[in-house]
């Protein structure tokens, strides 16, 4: 008797399948509604809200980076998710892992643009 029901149960279900059985026709249950994709930078690999490259809004709100010397939105160090941005624009110190906008080992002098007047940027 239960191997009956089991089977009486698994066509209903569809082996696995949810259906809905209404005046004898089957069909199949309605789809949950997706979450829409947030909208994603494909060229700086960010979600496009996050990314400092197309919204250089986010670079003036965010301050300066008082460890790093650079701005807060695009110091690396601090957001290592922005490293595919600098790559994918060129701007990439291999040797250092730093953009070379960024890269005081290679470009001496480079972080003095991003200190406030009169202070020293910091050494890496």
């Amino acid at each position: 008797m239960r191997l009956l029901v089991a089977v009486a149960l698994s066509a209903l279900t569809g082996a696995g399948g949810t259906y809905w059985y209404l005046a004898g026709t089957a069909r199949a249950a309605p789809a949950a509604p997706q979450p829409a994709a947030a909208a994603y930078c494909t060229t700086h690999q960010l979600p496009e809200a996050e990314c400092p490259f197309c919204n250089p809004e986010l670079v003036a709100d965010a301050g300066e980076c008082s460890e790093h010397g650079v701005p807060e939105a695009l110091c690396v160090q601090c957001r290592p998710a922005l490293a595919a941005g600098f790559q994918a624009a060129g701007d990439w110190c291999a040797e250092h892992a730093l953009p070379e906008s960024q890269c005081e080992l290679c470009n001496p002098g480079v972080l003095a643009k991003h200190a406030p007047e009169g202070d020293v940027p910091p050494t890496p």
